[in-house]
């Protein structure tokens, strides 16, 4: 018997093993027939991480760090920064083993080195020396071989690192930012040698949380939600990377919003996530805002002058944005920025952790919100898509509880007169947004406050109910429940009435303000589209509800946000 683990340690109260850039490859072996078996494993990995092209040319080299073998590949020339269509032109992939283990190790030509140990059992004894040469179709593969000589009924294993050092991660206005591992000096052969010598601990670690998180996922909410939010936890967090700021003399953390842009800290991508990020590690979160909040504070060589907070700092991983180039969505990212940290501020019960340079700021936005959140007007909302959609009720919606977002870090931080302001204005919203939102037939809550004979997934109150907020009544979910359940196709719940695809991780806030019946229909229907979809790429959060067909997206941060009902049921 062969079993192959591939497994991360993305353990979120182990900062130093969240921002390695590693995966383990752990080979176990054992015999189910009473005999004894000389086993041999294969392993290889190419350069493609850390190159955008078949054409560069890639060059390798190999050592020693410790008690480790290392071997890495990358551009012979590295770009730093230079990216394409997702994929990144520099840095370097590595492979390492432990010297103490039975080991061989080969670099070369992918069709020299497979076929090689696919006849003879055994690598070449030399590394290609005809570097640089292109990176495909013939290109380098790091090659490893484990040999267990006497493989009987006891369980034998061995474990290979795979890892990628970038040297810089982060251009952020002219700040060249390292990865967090680098602060102290590190480089590739430390990181990968350090993540072998951990990988004992680490594993133990990480068995030890997979086995409670998904023990209190399935006890309050049953093997299907369970699945769901084991597919989304490793993905939500490979699209955020950990850096040193070495002049602010601490981390901060970025997001990439892959496959829709490649924008740098996209607001309206971490919002979604929140959910996941809040619940695991709110500190971080409170990190990923940090640039933000940096560059909308005139922190930066570029001087920002919008009244709202920004949609993005530039195209992944460089920030170097202009306020005028903005995708622009006022109310939207307003609204997230302030929830967003008044979650945070719920789970430490203080705003301390805020940097009072950033009040000024809150408070600008706060007095934006009250001029735009009743009715934002024909503003872009984060379902930018689907084009403009004017008087949006649900976009009003983020804005009224973005303000109460205010109103509630304002009474934590002591400052109960602009509390009591903000709370008032937002009270006062919300009971306008009920009949301005209110649709004819009174079963339900418009798209648009000028759309009769529409609907929306309401899925901005779902910090409504995390934050314990009290300016909508319980009945403005129950009537939207009752409606939503007419809506439901086979693979789920349409966003709202012009098409009838979904957003995976909209769907799943407004699943967590539903009855437990119903948000069960909800975790089924986005199994099934998981589970039978012929799109088959890493979990999507956009796809068609009466076919299960992908519409687009993949592989993004924002499905984070099915951990929304595991955070309403934990609560802050």
């Amino acid at each position: 018997m062969l079993e192959v683990s591939f497994w991360s340690a993305v353990l979120p109260d182990n900062l130093e093993a969240m921002a390695r850039p590693v995966t383990y490859v752990t080979f176990a072996t054992w015999a189910v027939d009473g005999k004894v078996h000389d086993v041999k494993v294969y392993f290889d990995i190419g350069v493609a991480a850390v190159v955008d092209s078949t054409a560069t040319l890639v060059s390798w080299a190999r050592g020693t760090q410790g008690t480790t073998n290392w071997m890495r590949t990358g551009a012979h020339v590295q770009d730093i920064f230079s990216e394409t269509n997702d994929q990144p032109n520099w840095g370097y992939v590595y492979a390492a083993f432990s010297q103490d283990s039975l080991a061989t190790s080969c670099i070369g030509h992918a069709e020299r080195v497979r076929t090689t140990f696919a006849t003879t059992g055994v690598l070449p004894g030399t590394d290609d020396a005809d570097a640089p040469v292109p990176a495909a179709p013939n290109g380098p593969v790091l090659a490893i071989a484990h040999r267990f000589p006497a493989v009987g009924t006891a369980r034998l294993d061995t474990t290979v690192v795979v890892g990628v050092d970038l040297i810089y991660s982060i251009n952020y206005f002219n700040q060249w930012m390292p990865p967090y591992w680098r602060r102290n000096g590190a480089e590739g052969p430390d990181l990968v040698a350090a993540a072998l010598a951990d990988a004992s601990a680490l594993q133990a670690a990480s068995q030890q949380f997979d086995a409670q998180l998904e023990s209190d996922l399935l006890a309050k909410f049953g093997p299907v939600y369970q699945t769901l939010c084991a597919l989304a936890y490793r993905q939500s967090y490979a699209s955020t990377d950990i850096v040193w700021n070495e002049i602010a003399g601490t981390h901060w953390q970025f997001l990439k919003e892959i496959s829709s842009g490649s924008c740098l800290s996209t607001v309206d991508v971490i919002y979604p996530a929140a959910p996941l990020y809040v619940l695991m590690n709110p500190d971080l979160l409170y990190r990923l805002m940090v640039p933000l909040l940096a560059y909308a504070n005139n922190d930066t060589y570029v001087q920002y002058n919008l009244a709202w907070a920004p949609h993005h700092l530039g195209t992944y991983p460089i920030g170097n944005l202009q306020p005028d180039q903005q995708e622009q969505m006022p109310v939207e990212e307003t609204g997230n920025m302030l929830i967003m940290l008044a979650a945070v501020a719920k789970t430490k019960n203080s705003t301390d952790f805020v940097d009072p340079r950033y009040w000024p700021l809150l408070y600008s936005w706060g007095r934006y919100l009250v001029t735009t959140a009743l009715d934002p007007g024909d503003q872009l909302c984060t379902d930018d898509f689907e084009g403009p959609s004017p008087h949006n009720a649900n976009l009003a919606a983020k804005g009224i509880v973005g303000l109460e977002a205010l109103a509630m870090l304002l009474a934590l931080k002591g400052d109960a007169t602009n509390a009591s302001y903000f709370h008032g204005v937002a009270q006062d919203y919300a009971t306008k947004w009920q009949t301005l939102a209110m649709d004819p037939s009174r079963t339900h809550y418009k798209l648009g406050y000028d759309l009769a004979d529409t609907w929306s997934t309401k899925y901005n109150l779902l910090f409504h109910t995390v934050l314990g907020m009290d300016i909508y009544p319980q009945a403005v979910l129950d009537l939207e429940n009752a409606y939503y359940a007419k809506m439901q196709n086979d693979f789920g719940l349409p966003l709202d009435n012009r098409a009838v695809f979904a957003k995976t991780d909209w769907e799943m806030w407004a699943a967590a303000n539903m009855p437990p019946q119903q948000a069960q229909q909800i975790f089924n229907e986005i199994f099934r589209f998981a589970n039978t979809t012929t799109g088959r790429v890493p979990f999507s959060d956009w796809y068609e509800t009466n076919s299960g067909d992908l519409k687009g997206f993949r592989c993004r941060a924002v499905i984070g946000g099915l951990y929304s009902p595991y955070l309403v049921a934990k609560g802050l």
